[in-house]
C-alpha cells in the first residue's frame, strides 16, 4: 500500500512524466482487456515487448554502448534517419 504513493511522490520530485507512447500503450492494453482477458494479455505482451525494445534503442543511442547493444542502437538510428 505504501509503494505506489511513494513512487508517485518520488517521481513528482524528480520531474518524471509518462511519455505519450506509454499512455497510448496503457490505454490500448486496457481496451483489449475489457474485451477479453486473453486479448488484454496478448496486447500487453506485444506492446510491452515493442516498448521495451524501443526503450533499449533510446538508451543505447544516448550512451557509448558497444557490442550487441551498440549494434541495436545503430539499427535504431538508421531506422530513424531513413
Amino acid at each position: 500500500m505504501a509503494y505506489l504513493p511513494l513512487v508517485w511522490w518520488f517521481g513528482g520530485r524528480i520531474g518524471f512524466a509518462w511519455s505519450r507512447a506509454v499512455k497510448v500503450q496503457a490505454l490500448s492494453v486496457e481496451a483489449a482487456a475489457r474485451q477479453s482477458d486473453l486479448g488484454g494479455a496478448a496486447a500487453g505482451l506485444v506492446l510491452g515487448g515493442a516498448l521495451g525494445l524501443w526503450s533499449l534503442v533510446q538508451l543505447a543511442s544516448r550512451t557509448t554502448a558497444g557490442g550487441k547493444l551498440g549494434r541495436i542502437a545503430t539499427v535504431g538510428e538508421r531506422e530513424k534517419d531513413g
